[in-house]
C-alpha cells in the first residue's frame, strides 16, 4: 500500500475541489396563474389570491394546485418540484423568494413575466463542498 501524507491528501482535494461543489438547492411547491388566461391582471391576481386563501384555510396546496394551478405539470405533480438548484429557474423573483422565505411558509403573491406565483419552500440546502 502506498503511503499518502496528510498534505498530499489535502493537495489532491484542493486540485479537485470544484468537482466536490454542491450549489444551493430547494424543494418547493407552487401555485401559478397565467395572466394571459384572464381578461385582466387584476382578475388573474384575484384568482391566485383565492387559491392561496384556500390553502390558508386548510386545503392541501397539492390538491389546490391539481385543481386550479396553471403551472407546468401542476395537475400531475400537485405543484411540487424536486430539488432545484440556484440559477436553474427562469423566474428570478420566484427563485429569490424560495431561497429567502422561511421553510414551510407561503410567499406573498409574486408577479414575474406573464404569471403570478405563490411558492412555499419545503426543504433547502445551502451551497457547500
Amino acid at each position: 500500500d502506498p503511503k499518502v501524507s496528510h498534505q498530499e491528501l489535502l493537495d489532491r482535494y484542493e486540485s479537485k475541489k470544484d468537482s466536490y461543489f454542491r450549489p444551493a438547492r430547494v424543494k418547493y411547491e407552487e401555485l401559478v396563474v397565467k395572466t394571459s388566461k384572464f381578461p385582466s391582471k387584476g382578475e388573474a391576481w384575484a384568482e391566485l389570491a383565492d387559491m392561496g386563501n384556500e390553502v390558508l384555510r386548510g386545503a392541501p396546496l397539492s390538491a389546490v394546485a391539481k385543481r386550479r394551478s396553471q403551472g407546468i405539470g401542476a395537475a400531475s405533480s400537485g405543484g411540487q418540484s424536486d430539488w432545484t438548484g440556484r440559477g436553474s429557474l427562469v423566474t428570478t423573483k420566484v427563485e429569490e423568494a424560495l431561497f429567502t422565505i422561511p421553510l414551510g411558509k407561503m410567499s406573498q403573491i409574486i408577479e414575474d413575466g406573464d404569471a403570478f406565483y405563490i411558492v412555499r419552500a419545503l426543504e433547502r440546502e445551502e451551497e457547500r463542498y
